[in-house]
């Protein structure tokens, strides 16, 4: 087994998420991999720890019931009106 090592814009990447998050997870959350020193000024993490932190996040997920009606129910969108099919419509009301 090969050990692959992601640097911070790799796992960035990885995640899908924006850096401001990456590392707020990276601070707050204890869960979350820690880093490999690989030098002086570099550092990165396993990437089969960051896949089991990412589906051990998956395990966890519920999806919020309103979220399901959204999956059964089909609508169509409305019609879109613009200005003038809207003036038509008021005149045609009116007289």
């Amino acid at each position: 087994m090969a050990l692959n090592v992601l640097r911070p814009k790799a796992q960035i990447a990885k995640l899908g998420v924006g850096r401001t998050l990456y590392y707020v997870l990276k601070k707050t959350d204890p869960t979350f991999p820690k880093d490999v020193i690989l030098g002086e000024r570099a550092v990165g993490k396993f990437e089969h720890e960051l896949d089991a932190w990412l589906e051990s996040r998956r395990e966890g997920r519920t999806i919020p019931a309103s979220a399901t009606a959204l999956k059964t129910t089909n609508t169509a969108p409305a019609p879109a009106t613009t200005r003038k099919n809207a003036s038509k419509s008021t005149i045609a009301a009116k007289g």
